[in-house]
């Protein structure tokens, strides 16, 4: 019996949909293997406003997180809370808030791609979202609010096509609106969605004929945005701007430096080839996967023909596609970093994903032109080279905890460590975890919150103490090997030794 079109649609979407899902939450909890402390900071406080209504600092229900000298954006902490209620306090619960926004996302893309093609525009952009590398990587971890930040973003880009289309008021102000949510998601949003939102409001307006319209809009995103303009410019906001910013480095050229980075975001190497990990001067391993770029190398012809059929097409959203193309960069190229972050420039997943469909859909239509034999080749060669580039990458995620979790990684081993501690603590006077992590008091907060291990500290050999029996967690560089007193090795995923955990008894 033939299987008819409303069904293979059907199947289509589905496989589409399990596929993104599968990729994002396959094995989450131990690829990337590790738990970075801003990941610690999210579900602790999560956990604490869950139980307390307060933040870790005795805050209620505060709108911006303190934490490691700067603030947190109170929509990743919120939103995580769902998933600390269900799951408990632990890696699943952190990461599957940033997975199920990033799932969430695979459906704006769907309706963004029926609402301008149909619906197999639909499943063509919601799988190209899906596979995409950049959003898989950021879509299994949540060191920020990437993810929330890239729906929002979507969602209000799906409603300003829905005004064009319907020309109601309503789309406006909730594309304004959402945007206005996405500026509280991440810091480098802060730098982005003003701009964008002035520049694309002034654009709508030069289509519109509803002149007042983009004006009540940008008001409504003003009113939204009201708390976190305080914030920046009379509180503490910009404590982070302050940790980062370009122009706090002696002997670099401002000017010369933002247009070098802003570049490299378009360079071939960052994008298609080597991605954040492999730009020359990098050696933090947490933001992308070794081996390949941030997009694959088959959407580089598929960007650069989406560019030429928005301009010689009539769909009004065309500028604020290319605005936020433009824009993108700005963020990690004010920074001290010389190349660019795949963190601080993450709002680029949108333009460049949905550029990526529209030179895809371009290409449809040109080969709809040629016939059969030759259409089908040509379908069957894109499709082989898209499943085996995907392949690839797979491969090349599998490998990612290999190399990734060390120190300039994400610091595998305290979990391991405190899980220990727990288990033995009445055996001693004092358990010392090694202080070489990035805020390592937090980890003792995040896997024991109920302080069970009021015994346990953070301190190095130095706090070595005869009268006293002790119990270390070091690394091997940090105090000679004593294999009599090694109670306990912890390994990294690639077999090297991480840490020792040696006994120290009275003596």
């Amino acid at each position: 019996m033939p299987v008819k079109k409303k069904e293979l649609f059907f199947l289509s979407f589905f496989f589409v949909l399990l596929l993104g899902i599968i990729i994002r939450i396959w094995n989450i909890e131990k690829n990337p293997s590790g738990f970075f402390c801003d990941e610690a900071s999210i579900g602790y406080n999560a956990y604490s406003i869950l139980h307390s209504a307060k933040d870790e600092y005795g805050n209620f229900i505060p709108l911006f997180f303190k934490a490691f000298g700067e603030y947190k954006n109170p929509v990743d902490i919120y939103s995580t809370i769902p998933f600390v209620a269900v799951f408990g306090l632990n890696e699943l619960s952190v990461r599957m808030t940033s997975t199920f926004f990033s799932i969430l996302t695979i459906f704006v893309f769907y309706f963004i791609g029926k609402k301008l093609f149909g619906s197999g525009g639909g499943l063509l952009f919601m799988l190209v979202y899906s596979i995409t590398p950049w959003a898989i990587h950021m879509a299994r971890i949540n060191l920020e609010g990437f993810n929330q930040l890239i729906f929002f973003i979507s969602l209000a880009i799906l409603f300003q096509i829905k005004f064009y289309k319907n020309q109601k008021l309503v789309y406006l102000i909730l594309n304004n609106l959402l945007l206005g949510v996405a500026t509280y998601c991440y810091f480098p949003a802060r730098i982005i969605i003003p701009l964008f939102v002035f520049i694309n409001d002034l654009i709508i307006l030069t289509q519109s004929k509803k002149i007042k319209w983009p004006l009540i809009s940008m008001l409504s995103y003003l009113l939204i945005i009201s708390p976190l303009i305080n914030h920046l410019f009379f509180g503490q906001g910009l404590s982070r701007w302050g940790q980062v910013s370009l122009f706090n480095e002696k002997n670099i050229n401002p000017f010369f430096k933002i247009i070098q980075t802003y570049l490299l975001h378009f360079s071939p190497d960052f994008l298609f080839l080597k991605g954040d990990i492999g730009m020359t001067g990098q050696f933090i391993t947490r933001h992308s996967i070794r081996g390949i770029g941030e997009l694959f190398l088959w959407q580089l012809p598929f960007v650069i023909v989406g560019i030429y059929f928005l301009m010689s097409s009539k769909l009004k959203i065309f500028p604020a596609v290319i605005l936020l193309l433009l824009l993108f960069p700005i963020p990690s190229s004010l920074t001290a970093d010389r190349t660019p972050q795949a963190t601080r420039s993450i709002v680029g997943i949108v333009p460049l994903t949905l550029l990526t469909c529209f030179g895809l859909v371009y290409f449809f239509k040109l080969i709809q032109k040629i016939k059969n034999c030759l259409k089908y080749f040509i379908v069957l060669l894109l499709g082989t080279t898209i499943f085996l580039l995907f392949f690839n990458f797979i491969k090349l995620f599998n490998n990612y905890p290999s190399y990734s979790s060390d120190y300039w990684g994400w610091q595998y081993g305290p979990k391991e460590i405190v899980s220990y501690f727990l288990s033995t603590k009445e055996k001693y006077d004092e358990l010392y975890m090694t202080s070489s992590f990035n805020e390592p008091d937090f980890f003792f907060k995040f896997y024991d919150p109920e302080n069970k291990c009021n015994n346990c500290y953070v301190g190095g050999f130095d706090r070595l103490n005869s009268s006293r029996k002790q119990l270390f967690a070091l690394r091997p560089n940090e105090f000679p090997k004593i294999k009599n007193k090694i109670k306990k090795t912890i390994y990294y995923p690639s077999g090297e030794i991480a840490f020792y955990i040696v006994d120290f008894g009275l003596r």
